[in-house]
């Protein structure tokens, strides 16, 4: 601890990184994180998002299915409170993943829309390949996802 009785910033994320191991000794790649994985996300909207999204509490559910290439096939739904997005939306994502199992995740179509930056998601694969826990990396909106294979 700091003489103000912090913790010290390197300290939180390495104890924090040891609950979650990555997925094995052997490490990842995108062909072995291949599968579908079921995801909740939960977080806050803030006014002023990119995706003019209503602010307030943000619930997502939905699946991850992987290709083993380096493509992704989002298919969710989810609401920002009384706001409910539409069933089972299906986006073309990317994914990359390096040999420690950190990913990133994002969805290209977007970059077609003036002023909306592109989503993007930063995450690790943990038991086995068997998860993935990931954040949204967009300014305004405060999402965590936590994922988990559905086979």
């Amino acid at each position: 601890m700091t003489s103000t009785g912090t913790i010290p910033y390197n300290l939180f994320t390495q104890a924090a990184i040891a609950e979650e191991r990555p997925a094995d000794e052997a490490g990842c790649t995108v062909a072995n994180v291949a599968g579908t994985y079921g995801y909740a996300g939960f977080g806050t909207v803030l006014p002023g998002n990119p995706f003019l999204m209503p602010p307030g509490t943000y619930t997502h559910v939905g699946t991850l299915t992987l290709d083993g290439k380096g493509n992704v096939t989002i298919v969710d739904t989810g609401r920002v409170d009384d706001y409910f997005f539409p069933a089972n939306n299906v986006y073309a994502a990317v994914y990359t993943v390096d040999s420690q199992c950190h990913a990133t995740m994002s969805i290209p179509a977007f970059d077609q829309i003036p002023g909306v930056t592109r989503p993007h998601w930063r995450g690790v694969f943990v038991d086995n390949r068997k998860g993935y826990r990931a954040i949204s990396m967009l300014k305004g909106l405060i999402i965590n996802y936590v994922n988990t294979t559905r086979t």
